[in-house]
């Protein structure tokens, strides 16, 4: 399993989006009352209940982001699974020696397209309590009314600002998803959009 968590100062909200190997979504967290180092360990125990999850924490720099603090509770717990930086613009991406993920101009467009991508290959199953078929490939369901209303409400912004939670809307859980899946993606659990032009190319999973 793997857990992707928005992480932001108070009173902004903190998510948490947790997806199986099926890419199924089986819990979320939000809270905008919740401090850094209590979100850690909420955190690991989210994890440690679903077998020792990855989890991908938001780790960008400044503004509201409060993921410094909960990755040093993580690490000050001993969490033994916490997801990596990759550099997306390096010749060889590979996890880096950094935990966490920064969120930035170029990696939300990255983690936005991954969003994209696998919401349309999971057309049809989102917010749905049908059981998946035994054997069948990874496909994004999603179980949770808030964030598929977050989906929803999550638009192109005028003026030149890029994607973001429609004016009086939210889109914590959203990021939350997108953390979750660039870290399924770490694991090497996203298969590519185009099998038979990964074939042609000879890439194995996906790998941006």
């Amino acid at each position: 399993s793997v857990t992707g968590v928005q992480t932001c100062a108070l009173p902004i909200y903190c998510a948490a989006v947790v997806l199986d190997s099926k890419l199924e979504q089986v819990a979320e967290y939000r809270s905008r009352i919740v401090d850094p180092y209590s979100f850690g360990d909420i955190l690991a125990s989210l994890g440690m209940y679903y077998n020792t999850a990855l989890i991908m924490p938001e780790t960008t720099p400044g503004g509201n982001s409060a993921g410094f603090g909960v990755l040093y509770r993580l690490k000050e717990m001993g969490y033994p699974n916490i997801g990596r930086w990759e550099w997306i613009d390096k010749v060889e991406t590979r996890p880096s020696n950094y935990y966490g993920f920064e969120i930035n101009a170029k990696t939300k467009t990255h983690i936005i397209g991954m969003m994209q991508r696998e919401v349309m290959r999971g057309a049809g199953m989102l917010f749905t309590r049908a059981p998946l078929k035994e054997g069948s490939k990874p496909r994004l369901v999603l179980r949770s009314k808030e964030l598929c209303n977050e989906l929803t409400t999550f638009v192109q912004i005028r003026g030149g600002g890029g994607v973001g939670a429609k004016s009086g809307t939210h889109d914590d859980l959203v990021i939350a998803l997108g953390l979750a899946l660039k870290g399924h993606q770490q694991m090497g659990g996203l298969i590519p959009h185009n099998t038979k032009l990964a074939e042609t190319h000879k890439i194995g999973r996906a790998h941006v």
